[in-house]
């Protein structure tokens, strides 16, 4: 199974929201400093959001059980 990541570089986004506004399942949240992935089970990997974002702030990459699985535990350690 894979899990989809997406990565913004906050140094390209001008927050403008278009990413949002064109996310079919609508897991993508707006923050005054960009979007953030609010329901990751939701997102389908389709790209829509990286198609609008003009400034190229976004990328999405499918991401394996493997990965997913070593971030969790790294996560879990200080």
């Amino acid at each position: 199974m894979s899990v989809p990541r997406l990565s913004l570089n906050e140094l390209r986004c001008t927050a403008c929201g278009a990413c949002v506004t064109v996310c079919p399942t609508q897991c993508l949240g707006r923050t005054p400093h960009g979007p953030w992935l609010a329901r990751p089970v939701d997102c389908v990997n389709c790209g829509a959001c990286v198609a609008a974002c003009v400034p190229q702030a976004l990328t999405l990459a499918a991401y394996t059980d493997t990965q997913h699985e070593y971030d969790e535990f790294r996560r879990d350690k200080p």
